[in-house]
């Protein structure tokens, strides 16, 4: 099944290496195969995974080569502003790729040294969104069409538009009263790349709760102010396998709410956004970070806010159960209305998909340049989002589409391909 992933390569794989002091190491076949068997899964994630290298038959060999995106600090191989790199034949074919154009084999060389002879090493330039390429044999950079562009992500979201536009299964989440009554024929489709492009379909300009989604840029702000091993202590990052709202997990877990991305974890992490005490301050926060992720101003839906703040019965118990464990770290009356008043925010899905690249891209927004937050929280968010962004149904969403997303009751979901 691993030949298959050649590309038309001959090539030839081992499962075992020897390291220079002697030792064996095996390789877990399983964990690529998995992930690569219906060419979309990204591989990005694995950044410890020993992974395989391809060469033509008769130069095997295997070793172990760290997949990280940008920033990522176990990734020795790939310079700061190249995200990765892919073999190429002089066609311009790639030889073992992802299913847009990432490396899965990693580099059969080093950039500047030559190798078998008429091949092509091509790294991707995070900055431009280009892939730069040397030539092994005249050692002079060439240009190549990257794998993904608009064109095909147009294509990719049109069709996915028109597959599920007339779907009407479902209804409007009623708890609370404002998203009763949103009009339930909504349904757009956007995507940023990490040079800027916005590509959209359908109702992309209407403004829409966020409501759960903006658990997302409160975790991450809170990583961004304390660090994420103290955010790991005082939250965590574990999934409850529970509804979002879930009560019974925190007694289940006392000693910490779990995640950021359930109802608990999120009033907690609000508590903890400076500066503490402040609420006209922590909210200012918030807001500006949450802006500064989609590049664009965004407020609170009032109507939305006035309905979540009349009915939010259930958080107000989570908030005061959090006191009684001394995991809530603000005034519990102040961290539940801060976290009402984030989930009130309205919001586009192009803006959704502008915080989704920022993510993607190491916490640079593509479209205004600014550098939100640092590039080292990326996998930490993806990480929660891929384990508990659809809370009990996560499992069945990452095992459907490979992605790390984050939804919310308001309708949006936002997905997120880190390094593409």
């Amino acid at each position: 099944g691993l030949r298959r992933l050649a590309a038309g390569l001959r090539v030839e794989f081992r499962a075992a290496r020897t390291d220079r002091h002697g030792q064996q190491h095996r390789l877990v076949l399983g964990a690529h195969h998995r992930l690569c068997d219906r060419g979309r899964h990204p591989v990005h994630h694995l950044c410890h995974a020993q992974t395989l290298v391809a060469r033509p038959a008769g130069r095997r060999r295997v070793r172990p080569l760290p997949l990280g995106g940008p920033g990522c600090p176990d990734n020795p191989d790939s310079p700061d502003n190249f995200d990765g790199f892919v073999r190429t034949n002089r066609s311009g074919r790639p030889g073992v790729t992802g299913p847009i154009g990432r490396s899965i084999a990693g580099p059969i060389g080093s950039p500047g040294r030559r190798s078998e002879e008429g091949t092509t090493e091509a790294r991707f330039h995070r900055e431009s969104g280009k892939r730069e390429t040397t030539d092994q044999i005249t050692n002079k950079p060439t240009t190549m069409t990257p794998k993904i562009d608009r064109q095909h992500v147009a294509q990719a979201l049109r069709g996915a538009y028109d597959r599920v536009k007339n779907t009407t299964g479902g209804k409007n989440a009623d708890y609370i009263p404002y998203l009763a009554n949103v009009p339930s024929t909504l349904f757009g489709i956007a995507a940023c790349l990490t040079d800027g492009t916005v590509v959209a379909v359908g109702d992309t300009e209407y403004r829409f709760g966020i409501e759960s989604v903006s658990k997302v840029p409160t975790a991450l702000l809170a990583m961004q102010q304390y660090g994420a091993q103290e955010v790991l202590d005082r939250i965590g990052a574990d999934a409850t396998g529970l509804p979002f709202n879930s009560i019974i997990a925190i007694l289940l877990e006392n000693d910490h709410p779990s995640t950021p991305l359930v109802n608990a974890g999120a009033i907690s992490a609000c508590s903890l956004i400076k500066p503490v005490g402040d609420r006209d301050g922590k909210w200012q926060s918030i807001l500006r970070f949450v802006e500064a992720l989609c590049g664009a101003q965004v407020g609170v839906i009032d109507e939305l806010y006035r309905s979540e703040s009349e009915t939010n019965f259930n958080n107000r118990s989570i908030a005061w159960l959090l006191k009684n464990y001394n995991r809530i770290y603000d005034d519990p009356d102040l961290s539940l209305d801060l976290y009402t008043r984030q989930c009130s925010i309205g919001i586009t899905a192009k803006e959704l998909a502008t915080l989704a690249a920022t993510i993607a891209a190491g916490g640079r927004n593509p479209v205004t340049g600014e550098e939100v937050f640092r590039a080292e929280l990326t996998p930490k968010i993806t990480a929660m989002m891929a384990t508990v962004g659809f809370y009990e149904h996560t499992g069945d969403w990452l095992f459907n589409t490979g992605l790390p997303a984050k939804t919310g009751v308001g309708g949006g979901i936002m997905a997120v391909i880190p390094g593409v």
